[in-house]
């Protein structure tokens, strides 16, 4: 469970499209799709709507 104020990793698989939330991530940490097994490497991408929100969330993209 993420606690409030703590920031919330989106990963989306670049092959399946599906999307999981992960507490923690590397840029470039290689990983496994939970959903279809590809694997990838992480790239972190900062939503622009984040910061004027306040949301402490993050998009990731799982490449392959």
């Amino acid at each position: 469970m993420i606690r409030g104020g703590e920031i919330v990793y989106v990963v989306t698989c670049g092959q399946c499209g599906q999307t999981w939330q992960r507490s923690r991530v590397i840029e470039g940490q290689p990983m496994e799709c939970i959903f279809c097994g590809r694997q990838g490497r992480l790239s972190i991408r900062v939503s622009p709507d984040a910061a004027s929100t306040g949301a402490p969330r993050v998009e990731v993209w799982l490449m392959h």
